[in-house]
């Protein structure tokens, strides 16, 4: 009998709030689009609460509330994205359009 294959581990994600905010994917620092200000302060918001749901309607009023509510979906929705890309696809789970 083979031996089952495992998948690959999901990479080891941290978020350091203090002495600066920044996120580490396997103990390295991340650089580039996930760690500007607000991408910082949406994973940060949502690391906060890991048992509580945040409604995108209280993200863009916190993150965008100089912006419409259509650009600032749109903001969060890049914003999601740019944060999977490094965290990983299940880093964060959103539900219908709450």
């Amino acid at each position: 009998m083979a031996a089952a294959a495992h998948p690959p581990s999901a990479p080891k994600v941290a978020i350091r709030c203090f002495g600066g905010v920044a996120i580490e994917r396997d103990g390295a620092p991340l650089a580039g689009r996930a760690t500007q200000r607000r991408r910082l302060a949406l994973a940060v918001l949502l690391a906060a609460s890991p048992h509580q749901p945040v409604s995108r309607d209280r993200i863009v009023a916190l993150l965008w509330p100089e912006s419409d509510t259509d650009s600032a979906r749109h903001l969060l929705s890049g914003a999601v994205y740019e944060l999977r890309k490094v965290m990983g696809e299940d880093a964060i789970v959103s539900r219908g359009d709450d």
